[in-house]
């Protein structure tokens, strides 16, 4: 797994009410720790999919590290989605959520512990200076994370 702060993320979340799973793909790690992590921690909703969530409404909640095949499977999804056979087309559309999942799933690494484990020891100690000390924290964090990973042979 290559890490680095080009490195992009994807958030799988099953969630009460919803009856299909929520994704969001090609977030930075920044942006997972600012739009998903710290609020889920904090108990304030946070977007998947552009639907609000709050914490007590998951279900479950992964975080996937995007593997270097992912954009190519994602930009053929839409190649799919836009292009050929308007029957085609329609099929790719209504299993795009499958589809989809299926990307995050064959072409990620589940990461959620670690990315867990990097906001526990790095983020929460400082949350309440978290805005002015923002860029310190999440590097920190992504230092956390990337020496968690490569402990586990992964990076």
């Amino acid at each position: 797994m290559d890490l680095n702060k080009d490195s992009r993320f994807a958030v799988y979340a099953e969630v009460d009410g919803q009856a299909k799973a929520l994704v969001v793909t090609d977030l930075t790690f920044e942006r997972l720790i600012d739009e998903i992590v710290v609020p889920y921690h904090g108990d304030e909703a946070f977007f998947v999919d552009g639907v609000p969530v709050k914490r007590q409404q998951v279900r479950r909640l992964k975080v996937v590290h995007q593997g270097p095949s992912f954009a190519h499977e994602k930009a053929l999804l839409y190649q799919f989605l836009s292009h050929g056979p308007v029957e085609r087309q329609k099929v790719v559309g209504q299993q795009y959520d499958a589809r989809l999942e299926a990307i995050v799933r064959e072409h990620g690494d589940d990461v959620t512990s670690q990315v867990l484990k990097a906001y526990e020891r790095k983020i929460k100690p400082g949350l309440k200076d978290y805005l002015p000390r923002r860029e310190e924290l999440i590097k920190g964090a992504m230092e956390i994370f990337v020496e968690s990973m490569k402990k586990l042979g992964a990076g």
